[in-house]
């Protein structure tokens, strides 16, 4: 990671860890596929929403049992 990408990821360190880990992830994925002609990496965003979302659910329901 990148400092900037490190610097950026420091002022989300106080929100929620599953929103953190999406912002840190989709920075990732920005500068791997950053493309100013066209932007392909839409479809890697949802995957890590899809993943970071089910994951909470699971935690979520694991802990109300």
């Amino acid at each position: 990671m990148s400092n900037l990408q490190k610097q950026i990821s420091a002022l989300f360190e106080d929100i929620d860890p599953d929103l953190h880990e999406v912002i840190t992830q989709v920075l990732l994925v920005e500068e791997e596929l950053i493309s100013y002609e066209r932007p392909r990496y839409k479809e890697r965003f949802d995957l890590i929403l899809d993943r970071v979302a089910k994951r909470a659910l699971k935690d979520e329901q694991a802990n109300a049992d």
